[in-house]
């Protein structure tokens, strides 16, 4: 499936009736070549007729198409996909006695204040902390209006907190394949599935993206990962 020359530029829109679709992983698996959805859910992607396209998030169900000469025709492409429910088998309900007046009930919970580090002479962290993404209500709060306020509720509105949120999202998901694959280095892959080894990072990346692999691998669930190393392999060579 891989090795053979990226052909046209095919435009594509993945769309949903109620999701995000801003940072969905679209593989060509003909060419191992990736492309990533913008807020609107845009991406451009080179092509040739019959490539198969591999659509994941982990939102959604993941989707295959087959590239036609009428979409290579028209030059543009929509996707439409579907949520990925999880259904729980057992769900259970804890009462907390909660009147469902949610001023009264935080006026009413037993909240403590957060200890220090300084408050118990531990010495804390004194290194370059992450810019906090203030949430939307907080900034829209009524009372007082400040200057950081406003600049919260300016980046709310000029997408700056979206972008910062998924350019996060994407440093996390490269730790996690770089920790997959010193974990089982490259030969694993090489030798178990057959892929060149300039292959191996997107075939990873793509675990990663589209299933629950991150979580199995943090939790020493390697069973699982296997698991999904095969499925996701099994769904990207299917015919």
């Amino acid at each position: 499936m891989f090795g053979q020359q990226p052909g046209k530029e095919l435009k594509g829109q993945v769309v949903s009736d109620s999701l995000d679709v801003e940072g969905v992983y679209i593989l060509n698996q003909n060419t191992n070549t990736a492309a990533v959805t913008t807020k609107e859910g845009y991406f451009l992607i080179e092509v040739n007729v019959n490539d198969t396209l591999f659509i994941s998030a982990i939102q959604f169900i993941p989707k295959k198409i087959m590239v036609t000469n009428k979409m290579m025709d028209k030059g543009m492409v929509v996707i439409s996909l579907e949520e990925k429910v999880t259904y729980l088998d057992k769900v259970v309900l804890t009462p907390y006695n909660l009147s469902g007046n949610l001023e009264k009930d935080v006026r009413d919970a037993d909240i403590k204040p957060d200890i220090n580090f300084y408050d118990v002479g531990i010495p804390g962290f004194k290194g370059i902390r992450k810019e906090k993404i203030v949430p939307l209500g907080e900034a829209l709060n009524y009372g007082l209006i400040t200057q950081i306020k406003l600049e919260a509720l300016y980046k709310h509105i000029s997408g700056y907190y979206k972008n910062l949120k998924t350019r996060r999202q994407w440093d996390e998901e490269n730790k996690a394949v770089t920790r997959i694959l010193n974990y089982f280095g490259h030969d694993f892959f090489i030798n178990s599935y057959n892929l060149p080894k300039d292959d191996v990072y997107v075939f990873v990346l793509s675990c990663v993206v589209s299933t629950e692999i991150e979580s199995y691998f943090y939790n020493q669930e390697y069973d699982l990962v296997i698991k999904t190393f095969e499925e996701v392999y099994n769904n990207l060579n299917e015919e």
